[in-house]
């Protein structure tokens, strides 16, 4: 069994994960893939975008994989709204080798974080697991620690109204 990638959120004691394809075998093959790579996840699988965007809790995904194969809406188009509904998190998009150019260009982009030949392996899809889920350690780190930097030289800035100006003594 692979090692289970390092990263689990912060901000939930049992983070989600959607996968996303239409192909049952290839979805079911996929799930069982990475309920072994992220224990302790909560795993959600579809075979639609708007199945996947009908539940509403677009807010709890800590990573979504997705086909870019989908009926009506594709993966790419998923990944821009589930984005825009949840904010930016880790997406890897898999796509057959006919399908590599709109793929690349998704990640040059930054619609999403990592790109899945089709067929894959299951090392290669714990691979590509693990890079997004470390990029977006990193980058919640780095995002803390911006933070906290600011906060020291400024005052805490969550309390701060946006724009106020400062008060002076007199």
């Amino acid at each position: 069994m692979p090692a289970a990638p390092p990263f689990m959120p912060a901000w939930t004691d049992r983070p989600q994960a959607w996968l996303v394809m239409a192909e049952a075998p290839r979805r079911d093959e996929a799930r069982n893939w990475l309920s072994q790579v992220l224990p302790g996840w909560r795993m959600r699988s579809f075979a639609s975008a708007e199945a996947a965007l009908g539940r509403g809790d677009e807010n709890d995904v800590a990573l979504l994989v997705t086909s870019l194969s989908l009926p009506n809406l594709d993966g790419i188009a998923l990944a821009r709204l589930t984005s825009a509904r949840a904010g930016p998190l880790p997406i890897i998009l898999m796509a057959s080798y006919d399908d590599v150019a709109p793929a690349l260009r998704a990640v040059r982009d930054m619609t999403v974080s990592a790109f899945v030949a089709l067929p894959c392996t299951q090392a290669t899809l714990t691979a590509a697991v693990a890079e997004v889920l470390e990029a977006s350690r990193r980058r919640a780190h780095r995002q803390r620690s911006l933070r906290a930097t600011l906060d020291n030289l400024h005052g805490d800035t969550r309390t701060r109204r946006p724009n106020a100006i400062p008060e002076r003594d007199t």
